[in-house]
């Protein structure tokens, strides 16, 4: 469920599936969890219930500064080796790149903080996965 905001509630993976279509950008409402998954604010509109207090910001101003991009450079198959190198590189579009943050199977294993340097449009990161 999407509400006309942005905001949304998703069964576990579900936001994988869950598009939004602004002229001919597709972006996946996965990209902006943080700020738009809120299953409380869903619930208050279906309710009925203004929610006008509780919003901070819609999905139209959002994509107006929209998520970087990322690119996996090498994915490995199906492997029994206990590590291997995933090389990724992350690209600005437009919105510029804050911070990166790497999962493992849903736990946050990586986390490079804030970019002080917003100038830079591309930042490649190589890393060793357990």
């Amino acid at each position: 469920m999407i509400t006309p905001e942005g905001y949304y509630n998703a069964s576990e993976n579900g936001a994988q599936n869950l598009n939004v279509v602004v002229g001919e950008n597709q972006y996946s409402v996965d990209k902006f969890y943080d700020v738009f998954y809120r299953p409380d604010i869903v619930a208050a509109k279906l309710r009925g219930e203004s929610i006008k207090d509780l919003i901070k910001l819609t999905m139209s101003d959002a994509i107006k500064s929209p998520p970087p991009g990322i690119e996996f450079s090498f994915t490995p198959s199906d492997s029994d080796l206990p590590r291997f190198k995933v090389c990724y590189q992350v690209k600005n579009s437009g919105g510029g790149i804050g911070e990166v943050r790497l999962f493992h199977n849903g736990k946050l294993i990586e986390s490079d903080g804030y970019y002080r340097d917003m100038a830079k449009s591309t930042s490649e990161k190589h890393r060793s996965l357990p």
